[in-house]
């Protein structure tokens, strides 16, 4: 119980940088390397995404 307590307390501190973190690492991606990025993220989906998005 506790140690949940102090998870959710460090997530809590943790969480707005880590995304500003992770927002201005993107940011420096050129457009090869964020394809690449999302199809290691997303695999399959992302074919079945693009598919869709074409209808």
């Amino acid at each position: 119980q506790h140690l949940l307590a102090g998870a959710e307390r460090i997530a809590g501190r943790i969480g707005e940088g880590a995304a500003r973190h992770i927002a201005q690492t993107v940011k420096q991606w050129d457009d090869r390397r964020l394809i690449e990025q999302l199809e290691l993220a997303f695999g399959r989906d992302l074919q079945f995404i693009r598919f869709n998005g074409t209808l």
